[in-house]
């Protein structure tokens, strides 16, 4: 749901997605969970947690990423968007959720 910024917390709809979620997950074969240290994923993904009856691990460099990356800019991140296209020396820019892992 739409997180609360100001206060670090779900909103209303986002505490009843986090419960669907949890109904959901409910019926995968997860592995090992890794939650942020943000308030809104640490709530986000309890619901999942209790259901389930694990724990998740909270890795800190999992807070907040930049939403979107300017290539042209970043040079070092480019191997990570290798579908990534110049055009005319500018790259179009790519949020940070389509890097190809390592």
């Amino acid at each position: 749901g739409d997180p609360d910024y100001v206060h670090d917390t779900l909103t209303e709809k986002g505490h009843r997605e986090a419960a669907l979620l949890a109904e959901r997950a409910s019926e995968m074969n997860l592995g090992s969970c890794y939650v942020s240290p943000l308030g809104r994923a640490q709530a986000t993904a309890d619901y999942s947690m209790k259901k389930l009856g694990i724990t998740a691990e909270t890795l800190e460099w999992l807070k907040e990423f930049p939403a979107k990356i300017d290539l042209s800019k970043v040079t070092w991140l480019r191997s990570a968007y290798p579908n990534t296209v110049s055009q005319y020396g500018s790259y179009t820019s790519r949020i940070v959720w389509d890097i190809v892992p390592s």
